[in-house]
């Protein structure tokens, strides 16, 4: 499993036992992919949490932060096509929103995070995470976006799409 919609300053709580009052027993970045399901999850009221192993350490991280990572692709067409055209602004978060935003819906609400901070090299880049797209097999996605320069901005050159899927991917990489 990896770790989904942690902001790029925040952690993934990993507890003794499942609940948010429990006792912390690892944590976990917002890119975190090397995560262990042991196949007990447990339900709460307000929350379904996973039984994991990582780092060599068991305990429970709640559902809404974790999925089963499927391949990467080049949205790059789907998301100009969506948008209408290839969109522009003055930096590269401004960009990802009107990106992410492009692409989520208010039925169901997503949450949208930014999972990796924006940096700038020869193209800018920044990593938003969407989860809770209404799908029962997928449980959200996360979104790599290259800018381009131009001018004073930047415009999209670039996304790469990962799936996070709920049950699990299959030997093609579709969510089950």
């Amino acid at each position: 499993m990896a770790v989904m919609g942690v902001a790029f300053d925040d952690v993934l709580n990993v507890r003794v036992a499942p609940g948010t009052n429990q006792t912390i027993v690892h944590e976990l970045d917002p890119l975190a992919d090397d995560i262990i399901a042991l196949g007990h999850n447990r339900t709460l009221p307000q929350s379904i949490w996973y039984q994991v192993e990582v780092d060599g350490i068991t305990g429970w991280v709640s559902g809404a932060f974790v999925g089963y990572p499927g391949p990467v692709d080049d949205a790059t067409a789907q998301i100009i096509q969506l948008l209408g055209g290839i969109p522009e602004a003055d930096n590269m978060l401004d960009l990802g929103r009107a990106i992410t935003e492009g692409v989520t819906t208010s039925e169901p609400p997503t949450r949208i995070t930014v999972s990796v901070a924006p940096t700038i090299g020869d193209l800018g880049e920044v990593t938003f995470d969407v989860v809770g797209v209404g799908d029962d097999a997928v449980a959200g996605f996360r979104l790599h976006i290259f800018g381009a320069p131009s001018g004073g901005g930047f415009y999209l050159d670039t996304v790469e799409t990962l799936n996070f899927c709920s049950r699990g991917v299959d030997p093609d990489g579709f969510c089950v």
